[in-house]
């Protein structure tokens, strides 16, 4: 989803298919075991189930082509591998006009 993009339950807009729009947010919630990325946008929109509108499919439809262009992100989970684990933090939560690097934490744990 676009950073600032308000999603209301609001009168205005056409409904969609509701059962659609559950099967999409149900397949979505499924990648979150290997997309953590995908957390607040999937949970965000899965508060417009009962009664979800154009503009909240079309949000579903922009991290479907999120995910299209960003397959090889996410977490692989082997039987049989080292444990690398690479972590990224913004402490500022982004309410700084500051350069990025200096609100960035780097948090990693290798070879464990």
């Amino acid at each position: 989803m676009t950073p600032g993009t308000q999603l209301t339950k609001t009168e205005e807009g056409d409904l969609v298919d509701a059962t659609h729009y559950r099967s999409l947010i149900g397949s979505l919630r499924y990648l979150l075991h290997t997309r953590p990325d995908l957390c607040y946008p999937v949970s965000l929109l899965s508060r417009f189930m009962q009664e979800p509108k154009e503009q909240h499919l079309k949000a579903v439809k922009q991290i479907l082509r999120y995910i299209k262009g960003t397959k090889e992100h996410g977490i692989i989970y082997k039987r049989q591998g080292g444990c690398k684990i690479t972590g990224y933090s913004d402490s500022s939560f982004g309410n700084s006009w500051q350069p990025l690097q200096q609100h960035v934490k780097h948090y990693g744990l290798k070879d464990c």
